[in-house]
C-alpha cells in the first residue's frame, strides 16, 4: 500500500542511506503525492530523484499521448524522468516520451515480449530498437559513465 505515511517513511529511509529514490507514477495523483514530499521538506528542491512515468498498466489512466502530455506538463519537479509503457503501447509511448524530453526510456521483456506484431523479442532486440528510435529523433544515448555521473553514483 502506498499510503502517504508509508511513502514518507521509505523516502526518509532512502535518504538516510544515500539512496536516490525512484518514484513510479501511474497517474497525475502520483505527481501530486511527490509534490507533497517537497512541500513537507521530506525532499529538498534540486535533490536528485528519478521519476518513472508508467503508462498502460491495468487500473491506471488510459495509455495515450494526451495523458502523457498531461503528466509531463504537470510535473514541475525539474527532475530526471523516464518513460515506460507495457505491451503494445511500449514503443509508441516510449517514443513519444523520448520526443518530449524524457531522460530515460525503459524497454524490456518485463513490460513487453514483442518486437513488432507477432514477432517475439529478446531484451537485446528491444533495447536495440529503442536506441535506433532515439537516434532517429536526434537524441543522444548516454554511456554508463555519463549515467552514473548524472545520478552522482
Amino acid at each position: 500500500m502506498n499510503t502517504p505515511a508509508a511513502i514518507e517513511t521509505l523516502v526518509i529511509g532512502a535518504r538516510e542511506r544515500s539512496i536516490i529514490p525512484e518514484f513510479e507514477v501511474f497517474n497525475l495523483g502520483g505527481i501530486f503525492d511527490l509534490n507533497r514530499l517537497f512541500e513537507k521538506d521530506i525532499l529538498d528542491k534540486g535533490e536528485k530523484i528519478s521519476l518513472s512515468l508508467i503508462m498502460g498498466v491495468a487500473g491506471t489512466q488510459p495509455c495515450d499521448v494526451k495523458n502523457l502530455v498531461f503528466l509531463v506538463e504537470n510535473n514541475n519537479l525539474n527532475c530526471h524522468w523516464t518513460i515506460m509503457a507495457v505491451a503494445r503501447a511500449e514503443f509508441p509511448m516510449v517514443t513519444a516520451g523520448i520526443i518530449m524530453g524524457a531522460g530515460g526510456a525503459r524497454v524490456g521483456l518485463e513490460d513487453n515480449i514483442y518486437l513488432s506484431k507477432g514477432v517475439k523479442a529478446s531484451n537485446a532486440q528491444l533495447v536495440e530498437k529503442i536506441i535506433r528510435i532515439a537516434r532517429d529523433v536526434n537524441r543522444e544515448i548516454s554511456t554508463v559513465e555519463e549515467t552514473r555521473d548524472m545520478f552522482k553514483i
